[in-house]
């Protein structure tokens, strides 16, 4: 998506979306949702769209995001995947999809994008893991890859989120 709809490409289409809205030139969506912009541009972003073209979005939702362990030389901001420091594990994902998925998904299509399934790379895999206790530990040595940010094995908490708030 580019930032003012193009209306006669878009109608090109059946419907329109994003693979994914971080974009690191935005240090304003740094952090934990509760306290940065991403959720809210992203909404106003989808609502641009959506009112400038009688064509569907779909709009996308990310578990978090931290792509510093394959790339710690573009030293990107992470979004992290709990909604403030003290909610639990998956809360930035499950606030997307009740923030951003749920209000923004055409009643034509009733789908939502989930980036993605196991990008591990980009943090944003939802693929059912070994649990593990939460650490802001990393190999570095100095949070070089989790900027202080907990991680833990998550088990089935991110297909349960799914399950739980797209049930239908």
């Amino acid at each position: 998506m580019t930032a003012d709809p193009q209306v006669c490409r878009i109608r090109l289409f059946d419907a329109i979306t994003a693979y994914n809205l971080y974009l690191e030139r935005r240090p304003r969506h740094r952090g934990y949702g509760s306290a940065s912009d991403f959720v809210r541009d992203s909404v106003k972003l989808y609502r641009r769209y959506r009112d400038a073209s009688p064509i569907p979005i779909i709009p996308d939702v990310i578990p978090g995001f931290n792509d510093r362990a394959s790339r710690p030389d573009l030293d990107h901001f992470v979004i992290p995947r709990r909604w403030t420091a003290d909610a639990p594990e998956g809360s930035f994902f499950a606030e997307a999809i009740e923030r951003i998925g749920k209000p923004l998904a055409d009643g034509r299509l009733r789908t939502i994008l989930i980036t993605s399934w196991n990008e591990w790379n980009e943090d944003t895999a939802i693929e059912p893991l070994t649990t593990s206790p939460p650490t802001a530990d990393d190999v570095s040595g100095r949070r070089l890859f989790t900027q202080g940010y907990a991680y833990e094995g998550f088990g089935t908490t991110y297909v349960d989120i799914v399950s739980d708030r797209l049930r239908h």
